[in-house]
């Protein structure tokens, strides 16, 4: 499985030695969750977090006024005057109509206000009385006295001493009783001491005599809304407003009651009215900022969300400290795709308030988003920033350490993303994503049991979550754990049958079980819901090798088709590299000199290499295809600025002795891989005087052979390049920019393959070469290295490369490090002779069982021995012996055994057989090399295609042709019963066999690399001497 995005990697290899490449994709960190943090290498998914940002409290601020008790005690003595109650009471029905705005606990206030109002009848009597004097009272003689002591009251109360004006007071009424300052100053003096209920009788006294008193009518106000009548409060305002329409004081309280009201309204679920309330509050007071926020906490609650925002703007305005405001246009802005604005806002949230609990979680929730943002347009550096950024806002924002984990997977920063899994795991325990990212972090590490632990904690917690699913079963793939891996990928595609990486790795389960049929089906479903899926149409051109002759046009039309569609994608998804004439440029010198000389003396090198066209050796139009190929790195050259590169292009051709030849391998199998056996000769053996050697390493996990490698590339003065965490495009680049002239990738349609990169051209001359045995389709690619026997001249086999036919065998072995001394032939202690065969179970064909059923009938008493990763299986190794039992041989004559653990245990177990049985039509390669390493001949048949091939150019590199290369069924099991027949013979060949390879051409890599060298060099000629032929006709 693969941490986030996208493409879909492969699994590591199998319990080495690999005898084929595959491309088993596994399921990815699941991706990116948008908002908050909790999903990577099947797929990667973006998943959008529950995470929400949060508006602020939705209540009043700066004045939360609480509603009135419905107790008496608690409202006792709150009377409306009388010259008012009538008209209040009617204003209060008709605004309860309007807008609903009337509460339970108003009303309970008004009959506890009235029943009061009878208890007070009296004392508003004798104050009606006394208005009825009022004219007399204002010219008493004893007023200035008043006046004086009233003024001296008012400084007293301005100095924080109501006692003490009160006591002044009692002296100026005491000279006139009727003074209506007086005895409002008196209900001043008893409110701020607490007496609220004689305050309001001296307001009521007051507002008795003269109902448009201002200063009463705001001070009665302010005991209604105290105690929470918010009604009465807002009417008594109004009236003082009415009396003094400039008062400030009067103004704000007014709108601070309206917006009290507006929310105890909306409290009471009617946001519409307490919007009512909202907007005649900032009607009031425009610069009351409490009223515009609310009014937009409502407005946003009703999804009014541009109303909202102007509404947070004004409030802002009006007071640029008000961190609440900010928090919820944040929020609005977010909602709105604005989250830099959105990120905006917060942090000024958090500049008036560091600890703002909501700001801190919402700005943590934006970057975290911003950040997936950033990722998504390619810039994953910056966005584990943005990420880490998020965290010092809110450490523990499970969504954001999510998603830092999946950034710094995909930047190979795998152990703190597997640190990031963990944490969130410890926030968010059931995050079945992060099991599942977390799995495939301990597979990149190669801690099998710790990923299929979290793989199946993952699946505990979502029982049909496809990606755990698919990639516990490519685990048990790679094991060989037949069964189980079925039913995971049987589940996987029952949770989602359009997982495109479900059906191609079940594909690879059944080819690894023998099932290619099968395979070719899953291939092709998981095409169908993907259709560039390239592990799928990759692994179906591979699988076709299995079970179609090499003659048949199936196999080559599918690889041609496959490669002009690739070839398609890649040109439109990036753009192809064409070289011009240019690119030979002043700095390459020309022809001729040592390389020439060099060829020219080799013994046996008579004849050219380069011979067969891309279809047929004999045909004429396919002689055209190819100069229209070569058209695609010769175009026309036109500009003027060209005019010296083309001039010294056809100054001469040769390459001098002061230049060597730049030649580049791309591989992906530079480890314990089948490849890696037969890449040490390349990468040890160039001639540095003619050679200058570069290895672009695309391996996604080294071991020691890699080691191996790295230190042979050394010794030969090349350069070894990682390239394994480069795109395509970036390797075509980096190729370039080493100026290679032979490009050669030893991969072809296999796992990991950098195909993408030879589609781009980065080279003039490119070829195939060691890892896949067919075409590769593509027509970027000029040659493929073959043999003589592999393909014959009579071949009726097609490719789109055109054949480099190399002098003896194709291939050059170097046997492990690893290989244990030869044992001793079993038949000479057993008495009986042991067939055997180590390639990979899909090659064992009906046809094959069939034959060695025949064998084996010829040879009575002789046991076979088969080692195949599936094994491991027990109903894949019954279903084996069934099938041998309808060839006719008893499962007792039978041992199998599954994948064993290193290289040295594999290869000691071919002590276990006298004969090697290779398959057909896909012979072994490295297993067959290894069987005579290890004293064992190898019985091999000719057949009409490459993969057929194979194992009779090995077996003549070693002279053992004679023995055991066979033409049909019947020779195969006449030579096979000759070698058992013979155990003396058997146990000679065995001794001999290992210093027989080593001493002779398959272990003889310096001469080898002469040979390769002088078509490398052959290659490099052709495609000058085009380019001075086209530039000639130009100036024709």
């Amino acid at each position: 499985a693969t941490p986030t995005a996208t493409a879909t990697p492969t699994p590591p290899a199998a319990s080495h030695p690999r005898h084929e490449h595959e491309t088993l994709s596994v399921g990815s960190p699941i991706g990116l969750r948008s908002e908050t943090h909790v999903t990577a290498s099947c797929e990667a998914r973006d998943d959008v977090s529950n995470a929400r940002d949060h508006h602020h409290q939705n209540g009043p601020r700066h004045r939360v006024q609480a509603s009135p008790s419905s107790s008496p005690s608690s409202s006792r003595g709150f009377v409306i005057p009388p010259s008012r109650a009538a008209a209040d009471e009617k204003k209060s029905k008709s605004k309860s109509k309007s807008i609903s705005s009337s509460t339970r606990d108003d009303e309970d206030g008004r009959d506890a206000a009235r029943s009061i109002a009878a208890d007070r009848a009296a004392s508003l009597a004798a104050a009606a009385v006394a208005s009825a004097s009022l004219a007399e009272a204002r010219l008493d003689p004893n007023a200035a006295e008043s006046n004086r002591l009233t003024r001296v009251a008012e400084a007293l109360i301005a100095g924080g001493r109501p006692a003490d004006a009160l006591l002044v007071l009692h002296r100026a009424l005491a000279l006139t009783p009727r003074c209506l300052d007086a005895i409002a100053k008196k209900g001043m003096c008893h409110q701020a001491l607490g007496s609220h209920q004689d305050a309001y009788d001296a307001y009521a006294a007051v507002l008795a005599v003269e109902p448009t008193h201002a200063l009463a009518l705001r001070a009665v106000g302010a005991l209604y809304q105290a105690h929470g009548f918010l009604s009465e409060a807002a009417g008594a305002f109004k009236s003082a407003l009415r009396s003094d329409p400039a008062d400030r004081p009067t103004i704000e309280r007014l709108a601070a009651t309206l917006t009290d009201l507006g929310t105890r309204t909306k409290l009471l679920g009617s946001p519409n009215a307490a919007i009512e309330y909202y907007r005649e509050a900032s009607a009031v007071d425009g610069g009351y900022a409490p009223a515009f926020y609310n009014l937009g906490v409502v407005l946003s609650e009703t999804n009014r969300h541009a109303e909202a925002m102007a509404c947070y703007e004004l409030a802002i305005k009006l007071n640029a400290n008000d961190a609440d405001s900010h928090c919820n246009l944040g929020v609005l802005r977010k909602l709105a795709g604005d989250v830099v604005g959105a990120i905006d806002a917060y942090e000024q949230c958090l500049r008036v308030n560091p600890n703002h609990a909501l700001g801190r979680g919402n700005i943590s929730i934006a970057l975290s988003e911003h950040a997936t943002a950033v990722k998504a347009s390619g810039d994953v550096h910056l966005a584990i920033r943005g990420y880490e950024r998020a965290l010092t806002f809110d450490p523990n924002a499970a969504e954001a350490t999510y998603n830092l984990g999946v950034a710094q997977a995909e930047v190979g920063e795998i152990d703190r993303a597997i640190i990031a899994y963990e944490h969130t795991l410890r926030l968010k325990p059931n995050c079945a994503e992060a099991w599942n990212n977390l799995g495939v972090l301990h597979r990149e590490r190669n801690n099998v049991e710790r990923a299929v632990e979290c793989y199946n904690r993952a699946i505990a917690i979502a029982p049909a979550f496809a990606q755990p699913l698919n990639n516990v079963g490519v685990v048990y793939t790679t094991q060989g754990n037949a069964g189980a891996a079925l039913e995971a990928l049987q589940r996987a595609i029952a949770a989602d049958p359009s997982y495109a990486v479900a059906h191609n790795n079940l594909g690879v389960l059944l080819r690894d079980t023998g099932d290619v049929p099968e395979a070719l089906a899953s291939y092709a479903e998981c095409e169908r819901c993907s259709p560039d899926h390239r592990n799928a149409t990759q692994n179906y051109l591979l699988s076709l090798n299995y079970v179609h002759p090499g003659e048949s046009a199936v196999v080559s039309d599918a690889h041609a088709r496959w490669g002009a569609r690739f070839q398609e994608i890649a040109g439109e998804a990036l753009p192809r590299r064409r070289f011009a004439r240019s690119d030979l440029g002043a700095g390459r010198e020309r022809v001729g000199g040592a390389l020439r000389r060099r060829r020219e003396n080799s013994d046996a090198r008579g004849a050219r290499f380069i011979g067969l066209t891309r279809r047929d050796a004999d045909s004429d139009s396919d002689a055209d295809a190819d100069s229209d190929s070569d058209a695609d790195y010769s175009d026309d050259v036109d500009d003027a600025d060209d005019a010296e590169a083309r001039d010294a292009l056809l100054s001469g051709r040769a390459l001098s002795p002061r230049r060597r030849l730049v030649v580049g391998y791309v591989s992906s199998d530079l480890y314990t891989h089948s490849v890696s056996y037969f890449a040490f000769a390349p990468f040890r053996d160039h001639d540095p005087s003619r050679v200058e050697l570069f290895v672009y390493s695309t391996t996604p996990r080294e071991d020691a052979q890699s080691t191996r490698l790295r230190d042979a590339v050394a010794a030969a003065r090349g350069t070894w390049r990682d390239c394994a965490a480069m795109s395509e495009s970036e390797l075509a680049e980096t190729i370039r920019g080493d100026r290679v002239d032979v490009l050669v990738e030893l991969t072809g349609h296999t796992a990991n393959n950098k195909l993408g990169t030879m589609a781009l051209r980065p080279a003039p001359v490119q070829a195939t070469w060691i890892g896949y045995p067919n075409s590769t389709g593509l027509t970027s690619i000029d040659y493929r290295l073959t043999d003589a026997i592999c393909d014959p001249l009579d071949t009726t086999q097609s490719f789109v490369e055109k054949l480099v036919r190399l002098p003896g065998c194709f291939l050059s072995y170097t046997p492990s490090a690893e290989a244990p001394p030869v044992a001793p032939a079993p038949c000479m202690t057993a008495g009986f002779v042991t067939f055997g065969c180590f390639n990979a179970l899909a090659k064992v064909t009906p046809r094959v069982r069939k034959v060695w059923g025949r064998l084996l009938a010829a040879v009575p008493n002789s046991r076979l021995v088969v080692k195949a990763k599936p094994f491991l299986c027990p109903t894949i190794r019954a279903r084996f012996l069934t099938q041998m039992l309808s060839e006719g041989v008893e499962s007792w004559r039978i041992d199998l055994s599954p994948l064993t653990n290193g290289t040295t245990h594999h290869l000691s177990m071919y002590g276990m057989m006298d004969v090697a049985l290779d398959t057909f039509p896909y012979a072994g390669t490295t297993t067959t090399c290894e069987a005579m390493w290890m004293g064992v001949p190898v019985l091999t048949m000719i057949g009409g295609c490459h993969a057929h091939n194979v194992g009779a150019s090995l077996v003549e590199a070693v002279g053992l042709s004679e023995e055991c290369a066979t033409r049909t069924e019947d020779e195969y099991v006449a030579k096979g019963t000759a070698l058992a027949s013979d155990f003396e013979r058997l146990a000679a060949t065995r001794a001999g066999l290992r210093r027989r390879m080593r001493d002779g051409p398959m272990c003889d890599g310096r001469a080898f690399m002469g040979r390769v060298e002088d078509a490398y060099v052959e290659m490099f000629e052709k495609w000058c001497g085009e380019n001075r032929a086209d530039a000639e006709e130009e100036e024709e």
